[in-house]
């Protein structure tokens, strides 16, 4: 069958075509289902540009935040290795890059909560044995936690907001996007805040599930019909529901747009 990139198709390949096709797999090149692996010019050069960006960057901050903003990268990076062999630990990868830069960005205090009776608790506790200890208790537990998620949601929401979503996630041969009779949320200019702000949370819940009992996230397609999301319907004792996900694309790009926020607003405190 007839190579399907045009330059195959000539008369009389140069060397450095034929070391090209060498190392494609043919089944990427020819007969039904191939598809071209070659970067237009353009994205080389974007390409080219952000890595660029991100090593000025890195040579810009302290070495305490390199080290951290590497070992962030990393995450990405692994991310996109494992998507193909696991989703699930794909999805855990990308969500904990942003985790790890998020304990950086947002200060426990930021987040942290006060119940409502805790003064009350308070007041009993200096006169009464058994309220003292279980206040000591309280106190310890709220001491204990780090508000991981909280600092999470707050660190996208102020370093990739919700109206910069669309422009994360270039169109391609797999955008398949369906009509509105089919699909209601096309694009992330559809959702309310608090809409975005349940997407994020949930993309938190299903990389702590997979962390604590394995239980890989309820996509249904490694890559969905929309560039952004992603409905699963779940019909269960008489109940149809409906959830509303993010694509590892889209948590892909906000993992990158996030941290790299981040770094540049640390970068230019430095010069």
């Amino acid at each position: 069958m007839a190579a399907r990139d045009p330059y195959y198709n000539e008369p009389q390949l140069s060397e450095s075509h034929i070391s090209e096709v060498g190392l494609l797999l043919p089944v990427l090149t020819a007969g039904p289902g191939s598809s071209s692996r070659r970067l237009e010019d353009h994205q080389l050069e974007h390409i080219e540009k952000s890595i660029n960006h991100i090593i000025g960057l890195l040579g810009a901050v302290s070495d305490k935040i390199y080290e951290s903003l590497i070992q962030s990268i990393r995450l990405v990076h692994l991310s996109i290795l494992n998507k193909q062999e696991d989703f699930g630990l794909a999805y855990l990868l990308i969500v904990s890059s942003i985790e790890a830069i998020a304990q950086l960005a947002i200060p426990r205090k930021k987040v942290s909560e006060t119940h409502p009776k805790e003064s009350e608790w308070k007041k009993k506790a200096r006169t009464d044995p058994e309220w003292r200890e279980l206040f000591i208790e309280y106190k310890n537990a709220r001491g204990n936690n780090g508000y991981l998620g909280k600092r999470y949601l707050r660190f996208i929401e102020q370093f990739c907001p919700l109206s910069l979503w669309e422009s994360l996630v270039p169109p391609s041969d797999f955008d398949r996007s369906l009509p509105s009779i089919f699909y209601r949320y096309k694009v992330p200019s559809d959702l309310s805040p608090e809409m975005a702000k349940n997407l994020i949370n949930t993309s938190y819940k299903h990389r702590s599930s997979f962390v604590h009992v394995g239980a890989q996230p309820p996509h249904t397609e490694p890559i969905g019909y929309n560039r952004f999301f992603q409905v699963v319907s779940e019909f269960a004792d008489g109940n149809f529901t409906q959830q509303l996900l993010p694509n590892y694309e889209l948590m892909l790009g906000i993992a990158r747009a996030s941290i790299t926020a981040w770094a540049e607003q640390i970068a230019s405190k430095r010069i």
